[in-house]
């Protein structure tokens, strides 16, 4: 009976609390989205993509805050990968590729007859 009593009290509890609206999927999906998370060799800078509703940017922390600042300004959803972050070794720069695989083409079959 103890149990009955406490699991409607916590129904309650929780149908009152409902006053704040579901997720919806607008607001799942404009979350950004961090890949290719990369150290600097020197410095303790951190560099990421950030994937925000399509938009690739790269994002870099610095110390001693480590508050992240976009360091590349794409503004559309162009369906462009950004990927191979690397520093140079004194952690100056950062070199990437964007678009299609730093990996040679392979070659595509012509059609057969």
């Amino acid at each position: 009976m103890v149990y009955m009593r406490t699991l409607a009290a916590l129904t309650i509890a929780l149908a009152a609390s409902g006053a704040t609206p579901p997720f919806t999927l607008d607001q799942v999906l404009s979350s950004a989205f961090p890949t290719a998370l990369t150290a600097a060799p020197a410095g303790g800078k951190l560099a990421w993509v950030s994937n925000a509703q399509g938009v690739r940017n790269i994002m870099l922390a610095e110390p001693p805050a480590y508050q992240a600042r976009k360091i590349t300004a794409y503004t559309a959803d162009d369906g462009q990968e950004m990927q191979s972050l690397a520093w140079t070794p004194d952690a100056s720069a950062i070199v990437y590729v964007r678009g299609d695989s730093a990996k040679p083409r392979r070659r595509i079959p012509e059609s057969l007859p």
